[in-house]
């Protein structure tokens, strides 16, 4: 902080966020919010350092039941990733979105992301916290309709879930609009 570079701050909070216990989730919002704060005034807001961040921040937000905030992360996350052409982070983003989907309770979305990213056209990460959320996902859905769901994800090219994904997010606000009257 003291020398004032928002690159490194940027680096320095995602690392430290990325170092957070469970129980330790406002430092870790504040870290990350801080970083995104820094990601904005500087000419290159879609590094990774960035939009890794943008994934958690969803993440975190989702488990606080924060549904305004952390879909909008997750939105700008996948909107930066894309339209930056980073399809690893956006693999990312969409992983964390499997527990944003499973926290918000919207498990069709979180069986075609989860078909996505496991079979899918974005098959470029594995997280181990990902499957307990498909689990969860086809509990809420049953198997058909979960492994409907899921074969969706599989089948979709990355501009189609690029489309989904922005859409159900869109969907997902504005039904966070009619139950919060804003």
């Amino acid at each position: 902080r003291a020398l004032a570079n928002p690159s490194q701050l940027i680096v320095a909070l995602r690392w430290f966020a990325g170092t957070r216990r469970a129980n330790e989730t406002d430092e870790t919002i504040q870290a990350l919010e801080e970083c995104l704060a820094h990601s904005r005034a500087v000419a290159a807001p879609d590094a990774p350092d960035v939009l890794q961040p943008l994934g958690l921040l969803a993440k975190l937000r989702a488990h606080r039941r924060e549904r305004g905030p952390a879909i909008e992360a997750l939105r700008e996350g996948v909107v930066r990733a894309h339209d930056s052409g980073q399809l690893v982070m956006l693999a990312f983003v969409v992983s964390c979105g499997v527990n944003v989907a499973v926290d918000l309770d919207a498990p069709e979305l979180a069986a075609t992301l989860g078909g996505a990213i496991t079979d899918g056209s974005l098959t470029y990460l594995v997280r181990a916290d990902r499957q307990a959320a498909l689990d969860h996902a086809r509990a809420q859905l049953g198997p058909d309709r979960y492994d409907a769901a899921h074969a969706t994800g599989i089948a979709m090219s990355y501009d189609r879930v690029v489309e989904h994904i922005l859409a159900e997010l869109d969907r997902l606000l504005a039904e966070n609009k009619q139950l919060t009257g804003t």
